[in-house]
């Protein structure tokens, strides 16, 4: 469908994290990633699962892990101990967050929202886009 510019997967375990609890899915990476990867309009992967941010980027697409609305947050293994390259610059343990996602004309502006463990204000931690060219008058 020419309508149809970027596809979104969102699924409860991550294809990647650096969590140190954490393990990726063999059955998924096996079974859903290599579609994923190959597919022309998959633009972003989002999960949860493991209680932080983090942010990877595969042959041009974005995975974001998002579990850091509650539970315990999880310590990420970090410089040379880390699986993959985390392109967040949050400190770890990673606050307390969610996602907003934002419409542009060309892609998609995703700011992460988040209070520090024992915080009251919700603030700004840290923003990115996924480019994906949103169809004229789809968010009018």
């Amino acid at each position: 469908d020419p309508a149809v510019r970027a596809i979104w997967v969102a699924g409860h375990h991550p294809p990647f994290t650096n969590g140190v609890r954490q393990e990726e899915s063999r059955g998924l990476c096996q079974d859903f990633l290599p579609a994923f990867l190959s597919a022309r309009k998959t633009t972003l992967w989002l999960s949860g699962h493991t209680h932080a941010h983090e942010r990877f980027r595969r042959e041009g697409k974005l995975f974001v892990v998002s579990g850091g609305g509650g539970g315990p947050r999880t310590a990420l293994l970090v410089g040379g101990l880390a699986r993959h390259r985390d392109e967040s610059n949050l400190p770890v343990p990673r606050p307390f967050h969610y996602l907003l996602v934002r419409p542009e004309k060309d892609f998609f502006r995703v700011l992460v929202k988040g209070v520090e463990k024992g915080g009251r204000e919700v603030r700004l931690l840290e923003e990115f886009t996924v480019e994906a060219p949103v169809v004229a008058g789809a968010f009018d």
